[in-house]
């Protein structure tokens, strides 16, 4: 018995001294929380991450909010696709009320494009451009015997720079601008079809952008 406790006591002090001069020797487990700034939001290298969520409130003072989902190709540059809800815009029914008897606006506008971000620091700069294709329905003077339906296409294309913020939970504020041009096929007639006609405009297109969102 006291051979075995003499050998226990002498493995006891081989471990300590071990784990003392050669810690190399022993599983090395970091059991000590992570620092207050850690996030798994943000990749270490500051690259962009691979899922983002975002909306642009001003578009309620503008052509309608957009909410865009942006996946990352590499480190700088993403793709997104949006949806633009464009009749909860003021500026939509600036833009469509012409002479003041717009009564009812519907529509949609769908699209995408792609981002690229500059530099290796945190916030960044991007350029980037954005296609996308609108349709709204627009009835002027409803329930008078004038009553006239205006049908619109629309084809939008623009280009846009800004920076982005952003912030270790993932939160990020985009602040920029957007300039192009929008082609717009419209169909105008009577509520009872008569007087058809049709056309194109171009008109020049932009819109300023302060967007909020989250990196995944």
């Amino acid at each position: 018995m006291k051979k075995i406790l003499c050998l226990t006591i002498l493995l006891a002090n081989a471990i300590v001294v071990s784990s003392r001069d050669y810690p190399s020797l022993l599983p090395q487990t970091n059991l000590l929380p992570a620092p207050d700034n850690f996030s798994p939001k943000l990749n270490s290298d500051n690259s962009i991450s691979r899922f983002a969520l975002s909306v642009n409130p001003l578009g309620f003072v503008e052509f309608g909010p957009l909410i865009s989902a942006e996946w990352g190709l590499t480190g700088n540059l993403v793709i997104n696709a949006h949806v633009r809800f464009a009749t909860l815009g003021v500026l939509t029914y600036v833009v469509k009320d012409d002479d003041g008897d717009l009564d009812e606006l519907t529509g949609m506008a769908y699209g995408g494009g792609m981002l690229y971000f500059f530099g290796d620091k945190r916030n960044k700069p991007y350029l980037g451009m954005m296609g996308e294709y609108e349709q709204t329905q627009n009835t002027y003077a409803k329930n008078e015997d004038w009553e006239a339906i205006e049908e619109d296409e629309s084809i939008i294309i623009m280009f846009n720079g800004g920076y982005r913020f952003r912030f270790n939970s993932g939160f990020f504020i985009n602040t920029g601008a957007f300039f192009g041009v929008s082609r717009c096929q419209w169909y105008w007639r009577n509520s009872d079809g008569s007087d058809p006609s049709e056309g194109v405009d171009y008109t020049p297109a932009g819109l300023v952008e302060v967007t909020i969102g989250f990196e995944f």
